[in-house]
């Protein structure tokens, strides 16, 4: 793992030691969903990060590169969220864009409530800041659930999963309002093609496959209309590029857990939270599967999704 770091850091053009750190990045701060958030249900959970035991989350190994953290800014005990001083990481399992609630047990903040947070704890000064920030996931799931349960057409889901790829740009908006020195915002990778539905064979996976569509061409389209000045890395097309040459990107599996479903404790989004080194299916699976659980990547998942992101950090801002 610390060989991958330093092949990050060095695409950044950084080296550890040489005091240059500091001079590309005094903070990073996260918003998001569970690709993002490194332990605001560690209180509920074994871990609160929704991958393999041990692994970095994408946004961990981008903030290492910068030689920073990404600590959580709350931590959820079962009844409210506490405030982490010094954190930095508002991302929730489970939030959705604006909605209250999400797929956490109705614990999730939503992503407005976490940028809320942020520009109040930063009081508008970003200016040395790295920003990660996705969105997306739960909303799309839980609109294919309604379908499914016949509590939303699929008109109707469709068009909500588009508003909310809109509203998330319009967050994205809210933090460059405060000129962030780099803004990420991630697409949502092709749902359908998770285990949850079944590695893309489930039924419904079709229609989850166009609703992750239709998010990412609300957002695309959204950030045209607004010019939004942010790196926008085509997640949806990366993960679909794994899973088409698993090979290439050292993947034996990327249609199944790695994590044994009967035996880490499951969450209201996955039970990868609540897993270790022998909750795996065989000892090597967090680097040879893609999935962690039913929804969310490996530790070597996030690997890769940190060395694609870093491809464009790695150029100079404008």
């Amino acid at each position: 793992m610390r060989t991958a770091i330093l092949a990050i850091a060095l695409a950044l053009g950084l080296s550890a030691g040489d005091g240059r750190h500091a001079a590309a990045a005094e903070r990073v701060y996260v918003v998001g969903d569970s690709l993002n958030d490194t332990g605001t249900f560690a209180p509920v959970t074994a871990t609160g990060r929704f991958t393999t035991t041990p692994g970095f989350l994408w946004v961990e190994w981008v903030a290492e590169a910068y030689g920073l953290s990404a600590a959580p800014a709350y931590f959820f005990d079962g009844a409210d969220h506490r405030r982490n001083e010094g954190g930095t990481n508002y991302a929730q399992s489970g939030a959705l864009v604006t909605g209250e609630g999400g797929l956490y047990d109705g614990a999730s903040k939503p992503v407005v409530w976490q940028v809320d947070r942020l520009l109040e704890h930063a009081e508008g000064d970003l200016g040395e800041s790295v920003v990660l920030m996705n969105g997306g996931g739960p909303d799309v799931i839980l609109a294919a659930s309604a379908v499914s349960e016949g509590r939303m057409t699929p008109e109707q889901a469709v068009a909500q999963v588009e508003a909310a790829g809109s509203a998330l740009v319009a967050q994205a908006k809210r933090i460059e309002a405060v000129s962030p020195k780099r803004l990420v915002v991630l697409n949502v990778a092709d749902l359908g093609a998770v285990p949850l539905f079944g590695a893309g064979q489930g039924e419904g996976a079709g229609f989850v496959t166009a609703l992750s569509e239709a998010f990412n061409r609300a957002m695309a389209e959204a950030a045209a209309r607004q010019q939004l000045e942010a790196e926008m890395p085509d997640i949806f097309g990366f993960f679909n590029g794994m899973i088409a040459d698993p090979v290439a990107f050292g993947f034996t599996n990327v249609t199944e857990p790695s994590v044994d479903a009967t035996a880490a404790a499951p969450t209201p989004t996955g039970n990868s939270a609540n897993s270790g080194p022998s909750h795996l299916v065989v000892a090597n699976a967090a680097r040879t599967y893609l999935f962690a659980d039913s929804i969310h990547p490996s530790g070597q998942g996030h690997a890769h999704l940190a060395s694609f992101v870093i491809d464009g950090l790695a150029a100079e801002p404008n």
